[in-house]
């Protein structure tokens, strides 16, 4: 341990420095202790999560940071054409970031904090690294904030068990709610319902559950460059019209007659 009852004047100058730097703030942990959107406008109150050294001779002391208020919270965004919400809530962990200048002006107005011309009313905060000009941003993963089933290829948007998600990656796009399966692939699309599907839109409702397949619509049409189907297609009250659809080898007159194939249109 260095001693300084008889300081150089180096040491001088390296004490002076270091008590110049503890009272300068740059990035801290924190914890949120609470959050709202009044106004339209996220804010959040959060505690510093370490302590700051004060040394008085040979005395050292540790304290607490005060809970700072109305902290302006970070997430990916274009103000005015989109953004990424997040459920922030008592005890989320994040970073403090403490802006180089005052942020005072930028928050207030969202215009440049630059002096105004002769005669304006900007005043210019000479302050630095102080603990008012904090931004939060959310999303410190700690020791004990353990990550189940972390996809190690794909970019997700999923809820912290996983159990609904949205994957991209190489192989396609998938989205899940634990149950239900939708992925996207090399230009086809897969889905597994569980528990049925139903869609209503005013024009048609379709169903698929316990292997069969129902549409029910005052017009509705499906178009595809395919469809095939396994088992028995019906009409009821209306009709099925496969357009140009015709077998070879039709032979009336016995019920025991198996017709050929069908032909593709104009064949």
């Amino acid at each position: 341990m260095a001693d300084y009852s008889c300081p150089t004047e180096a040491q001088v100058f390296e004490l002076q420095f270091e008590r110049l730097l503890s009272r300068m703030r740059f990035i801290l942990p924190g914890i949120v202790m609470a959050f709202s959107t009044d106004d339209k406008r996220p804010r959040c109150s959060v505690m510093p999560a370490t302590k700051y050294k004060q040394t008085l001779g040979e005395k050292v002391t540790y304290y607490a940071f005060p809970e700072l208020q109305n902290v302006p919270v970070c997430v990916p965004c274009v103000p005015g054409v989109g953004l990424l919400t997040l459920p922030i809530k008592p005890g989320t962990k994040g970073i403090l970031v403490f802006s180089d200048r005052s942020i005072e002006e930028f928050v207030q107005t969202g215009r440049p904090g630059l002096p105004d011309p002769p005669g304006g009313d900007f005043t210019i905060t000479p302050r630095q690294h102080f603990l008012s000009d904090a931004i939060f941003i959310p999303g410190i993963i700690t020791n004990v904030d353990t990550v189940p089933d972390w996809h190690p290829d794909n970019i997700e948007l999923r809820d912290y068990k996983r159990q609904h998600y949205l994957s991209i990656g190489a192989d396609g796009i998938t989205m899940s709610d634990g149950q239900a399966t939708w992925k996207m692939s090399g230009g086809g699309v897969t889905l597994e319902a569980p528990s049925g599907i139903k869609q209503t839109d005013g024009a048609a409702t379709w169903g698929l559950s316990g292997g069969a397949s129902s549409l029910s619509s005052s017009n509705a049409t499906i178009s595809a460059a395919g469809i095939t189907t396994t088992g028995n297609v019906a009409a009821t009250g209306g009709t099925v019209s496969l357009s140009a659809h015709v077998h070879t080898h039709v032979t009336p007159g016995s019920e025991e007659q198996v017709s050929g194939p069908p032909l593709t249109p104009g064949g």
